[in-house]
């Protein structure tokens, strides 16, 4: 999911001055994009507490803890968005539009996975 969910946002978040004549479609690719990064990352975090079983969980405890998690994944994929765009905005005033967008799509990508790396090792 995060592999077409970081595309999305990066080319949502990351454009150049849009022309009046095209229809612009960033804004909509930044939604879809942030949607199905909160969601994976919903899905993921959501997984820290599945080794439990359900007689030991009390309702509201485990109602609050979904919130917790859910509300930190759409912090999380607002705080990237956020640094993404401010990224390529910076990248825009020195690099070609192209070069600008794979950079930050590399530097994206290469977080989730060293993320995902560190993440799989602590749980080691």
């Amino acid at each position: 999911m995060t592999v077409i969910a970081i595309p999305l946002l990066v080319l949502g978040m990351v454009r150049p001055v849009a022309v009046s004549i095209k229809k612009d479609w960033g804004g909509l690719m930044a939604y879809l994009g942030g949607l199905i990064m909160a969601i994976a990352l919903a899905v993921a975090a959501n997984y820290i507490g599945s080794e439990r079983s359900f007689e030991g969980i009390r309702f509201f405890a485990a109602i609050a803890g979904l919130a917790g998690l859910t509300l930190m994944a759409v912090v999380l994929t607002a705080a990237a968005a956020i640094t993404g765009a401010m990224t390529g905005e910076r990248l825009m005033s020195q690099a070609p539009y192209s070069r600008s967008v794979i950079m930050v799509m590399t530097i994206s990508l290469l977080g989730v996975c060293f993320g995902g790396v560190s993440g799989l090792l602590i749980s080691m």
